[in-house]
């Protein structure tokens, strides 16, 4: 029996939380700034369904246990499975954010070009109308609506990225492989109180670390998340037959 003192058991939570930790980053960099609320929720949401589908997990593999021999071989080849198919994922979604980066850089430098000469107008705009050149307390007007609307609109994609639909969707596209490994750990017939905890606590503990670095450390430092909790996974399931 594992209990929660366990380097084993923190280390599956660890593998577990990789992926909700690359997630978390995404969503720092979508939102910007994250709001009090957004680490509540994020947290919940994603340490709420990892221990969900663990538990559910463990139950198909207890029922499924009496018919299955050799537990120890074929946890070890779950295990293993899992986490190769975790670095597969990781290092497939790195291709696609190559090109997504590549894009996005674009984009970002002709929005900001495109900022630049807009700001540039209003400066002179601006000054024209404190020599009193120009203008009128329209130009003021503009200037503020202009402000209050990209306030408006940082504060929505704030509201959007956090909504509870949004994040219980993705917790539970996160949460897959929380079931299969809990499945691992049912067919053993092993106790679920110290992994259910000590994955609630890591996953919870990723999301807000997560959020905090994702827009301070950018896109390439979550990339080996993934990678890093495939290997654990291997690890632990070498583990199994050679302990």
């Amino acid at each position: 029996m594992e209990g929660l003192l366990s380097a084993y058991v923190w280390l599956l939570a660890l593998s577990v939380s990789m992926d909700t930790f690359a997630m978390s980053m995404s969503l720092g960099l979508r939102a910007g700034h994250v709001p009090e609320r957004g680490y509540v929720r994020t947290a919940a949401a994603f340490a709420g369904m990892q221990t969900l589908f663990l538990w559910l997990g463990s139950l198909i593999g207890d029922a499924a246990a009496p018919f299955v021999g050799g537990t120890s071989w074929v946890v070890c080849v779950l295990l293993a499975g899992i986490g190769a198919w975790m670095i597969h994922e990781a290092l497939e979604d790195e291709d696609e954010d190559e090109v997504d980066e590549r894009a996005e850089s674009e984009q970002t430098q002709l929005e900001s070009e495109d900022l630049d000469r807009k700001l540039a107008a209003e400066m002179r705009e601006y000054a024209d109308r404190k020599t009193g050149n120009a203008a009128d307390a329209a130009a003021d007007e503009r200037i503020v609506e202009q402000l209050s609307g990209e306030r408006e609109a940082a504060s929505l994609r704030v509201r959007s990225t956090f909504a509870w639909k949004v994040l219980l969707t993705l917790a539970v596209a996160e949460s897959i492989d929380s079931l299969g490994i809990g499945a691992t750990l049912g067919l053993g017939r092993t106790p679920m109180a110290s992994y259910v905890i000590a994955i609630f606590a890591m996953t919870a503990l990723s999301c807000v670390l997560g959020l905090l670095l994702g827009g301070k450390l950018g896109e390439k430092w979550k990339k080996g998340a993934g990678v890093l909790g495939g290997i654990i996974l291997i690890l632990l399931g070498i583990r199994q037959v050679i302990a």
